[in-house]
């Protein structure tokens, strides 16, 4: 027979789960693996429901507000240098409407060794000096650029869509390679 009448208050204590330990720094932006050790987690507490797995080695808190900006600075933090912000992603960091980190496009160098993997789609290819330009302190190859990148993937359809956006937003260049609107005026 079971017990009858009120739990005993240590087997009450017993079955309630302990309030995770959420470190201040790692409450305001997202968050690399390394970052989380440093602040005194483990790996397998980052797997509950306190946190938010934004890609490979990368977190959030729960409670943390999605920020696309924070999402994107904190990829730039925790990929080479030669890395930059392609297709989807650096079209809504131009002003365009696209999700940015679902999942989050850069282009590398063909020598370089990063993979795509969960949360980031990697293409291996050669960048020019005149393709890249940085916005709001992330490096992120122009609108033009952008929309090439975007035609190799996307239907047809899409990509008309995405051009009549562009246009529509000044955000190409003209025939003579000046820019219709800046997009330095994005970044204020």
């Amino acid at each position: 027979m079971g017990w009858v009448g009120e739990p005993s208050r240590l087997a009450h204590l017993l079955s309630v789960s302990r309030t995770p330990h959420i470190p201040v720094a790692l409450r305001v932006k997202p968050f690399s693996l390394e970052e989380a050790l440093r602040a005194g987690l483990t790996k397998s507490s980052l797997k509950g429901r306190t946190w938010r797995r934004l890609g490979a080695r990368l977190y959030c808190w729960s409670g943390l507000d999605e920020d696309p900006w924070q999402v994107l600075r904190a990829w730039q933090d925790s990929l080479p240098e030669e890395a930059v912000f392609a297709g989807a992603t650096a079209a809504w960091i131009s002003g365009l409407d696209f999700k940015p980190t679902d999942p989050v496009e850069i282009v590398v160098p063909r020598n370089s060794g990063i993979r795509s993997r969960p949360g980031l789609r990697v293409r291996h290819c050669r960048i020019l000096a005149a393709e890249a330009i940085t916005v709001r302190g992330l490096r992120t190859t122009t609108m033009n650029r952008a929309l090439r990148d975007l035609s190799l993937r996307l239907p047809a359809v899409e990509v008309l869509i995405a051009f009549d956006m562009a246009m529509h937003r000044g955000l190409t260049l003209n025939g003579t390679g000046r820019k219709l609107r800046s997009i330095a005026a994005l970044a204020a």
